[in-house]
């Protein structure tokens, strides 16, 4: 009768690896490395601060535990025949990297071309900007260009997660109307402008058919919702201008998010 008698296996690796205990959600996972197929028990003790022990019995055979407590955990391996072939200790402990990400609630965005500064939550090990459910960038700081909700993760050094959100608002989304005619010596139809909210700054210059600039205003306190850079139809010397076209050029700023738009247009002056 021929047999075969397999030597036991004495002594595996036990390589133990631990997150830190992160705010959220209050756990580290303990992870054991070692030659799963030799184990066939395996047991986890706890040590308290004052070196109390606790079997851990709920986590017996599990090669990942979460715990929520700090301490010391041990890991110790038995073969088939009840001999014990492998034991390791770590340390788990709280992060100290408490501090979330510094985001304010709500941000503005500016549809046009501007120089508004990006957002920048602090130093982290990795981040993740989401527009509504799109990853949009993985850099420090990003400057939002969308009108929405936009949510942020960043991880510290030691493995914590933290989830923020905000949304945006666009302040540089405004309308401006003014006439493509107007009569000489008619203060209800003369040339004049409404703009709404976001600009800041208005300016206009008038020009002939021969380049000539016959009327220029400026204004940096607009009101809401009232006519301004109003012109009646005299030049800069105070005469009425002969009818025809004119070349009308709008300038709108906004220097708190530092934008400029100009606009162009023909101006017909009728009597």
């Amino acid at each position: 009768i021929a047999f075969e008698i397999e030597p036991p296996v004495l002594s595996v690796p036990m390589d133990l690896s631990a997150s830190k205990i992160c705010p959220e959600p209050g756990t580290s996972t303990i992870t054991l490395s070692t030659t799963k197929s030799a184990v066939n028990r395996l047991e986890w003790i706890y040590f308290d601060i004052n070196d109390n022990r606790e079997d851990l019995p709920q986590f017996q055979n599990q090669f990942e535990i979460e715990v929520t407590r700090e301490g010391s955990y041990e890991a110790v391996a038995f073969n088939k025949i009840g001999c014990e072939i492998g034991r390791n200790f770590i340390q788990v402990e709280k992060s100290t990297l408490l501090t979330p990400p510094n985001l304010e609630e709500v941000y503005t965005v500016c549809s046009k071309k501007n120089n508004l500064p990006g957002i920048d939550p602090g130093d982290f090990a990795s981040y993740e900007w989401y527009f509504e459910e799109d990853l949009v960038s993985t850099n420090r700081i990003y400057k939002p260009d969308q009108v929405g909700t936009y949510s942020l993760i960043v991880t510290t050094v030691d493995g914590c997660e933290f989830f923020s959100t905000f949304t945006t608002y666009d302040a540089c989304n405004f309308k401006v109307v003014f006439p493509n005619a107007m009569v000489l010596n008619d203060s209800n139809r003369d040339f004049r402008v409404l703009v709404s909210q976001g600009v800041t700054e208005a300016e206009v210059f008038i020009y002939n058919r021969t380049g000539e600039l016959i009327f220029h205003s400026f204004i940096n306190e607009i009101p809401i919702e009232k006519p301004i850079l109003n012109w009646d139809g005299r030049t800069l010397q105070g005469s009425k201008v002969p009818l025809g076209t004119y070349a009308v050029v709008l300038a709108l700023r906004n220097k708190i998010y530092g934008f400029e738009e100009k606009i162009t247009s023909s101006l017909f002056v009728i009597e």
